[in-house]
C-alpha cells in the first residue's frame, strides 16, 4: 500500500513538473519547499492579473474582477508609498471580513511591508496592546473597530484610514 503513496509523490515530485520541490536554505535551516514558487508574495499576486475579468471575490451583494481588485491594489499601494509606507513598514488591518481587507493585504505586501493582522473581535484593550506591541505606520479600519479604537488613551500617533465608516 505505502508503495502506492509513493509512486504518487514520485509522480507529482518530479523535477519539472508543477509540485517538484527543492531544498533551500532558510536562515540556516534546509526546507524543503517547492520549485516553482513565487519568490514573494508581491510575485503570486502579480501572476494573479492574467485573470482579468474573471469573478475574483464575492462579498453580499457585491462582485469584484481580478482586474478591479488589481486596479484598487494598485492604488491603495500608490497611496500608502506615499504615505512613506514601505519595506520593513507595518500596516495594521482591523476590520470584518470586507473586501477592503483583502486589498490592504495584498497593497501592504506587494510593497514589502508586513501586514499586521487584527482580530475583529478584539476589545479596545487588545486592540491596544496589538497596537502599541506592533507600532504600524498605518491603521486600516471599519466603523466598528473606530468605535474600539475611540476607547484607546494611551496610543502613539497613528495614520488611520476609515473603511465602510461616515467618520
Amino acid at each position: 500500500m505505502i508503495n502506492h503513496y509513493l509512486s504518487a509523490r514520485a509522480e507529482l515530485d518530479t523535477p519539472g513538473s508543477p509540485f517538484a520541490t527543492i531544498i533551500s536554505d532558510v536562515r540556516g535551516a534546509p526546507v524543503r519547499v517547492f520549485a516553482s514558487a513565487p519568490a514573494n508574495l508581491r510575485m503570486l499576486w502579480e501572476s494573479t492579473v492574467a485573470h482579468g475579468d474573471k469573478d475574483y471575490l464575492v462579498y453580499e451583494d457585491e462582485r469584484y474582477t481580478y482586474a478591479e481588485i488589481h486596479a484598487q491594489v494598485r492604488k491603495f499601494a500608490h497611496y500608502l508609498t506615499s504615505q512613506g509606507v514601505g519595506r520593513h513598514s507595518r500596516v495594521a488591518l482591523a476590520m470584518r471580513n470586507y473586501p477592503e481587507w483583502v486589498v490592504g493585504y495584498w497593497a501592504t505586501v506587494s510593497i514589502g511591508a508586513a501586514v499586521v493582522g487584527m482580530n475583529a473581535w478584539w476589545t479596545a484593550p487588545e486592540m491596544e496592546y496589538a497596537l502599541n506591541d506592533s507600532q504600524p505606520a498605518v491603521l486600516v479600519a471599519d466603523d466598528e473597530r473606530l468605535e474600539r479604537l475611540s476607547q484607546i488613551t494611551g496610543l502613539k500617533p497613528i495614520h488611520v484610514i476609515a473603511v465602510r465608516s461616515d467618520r
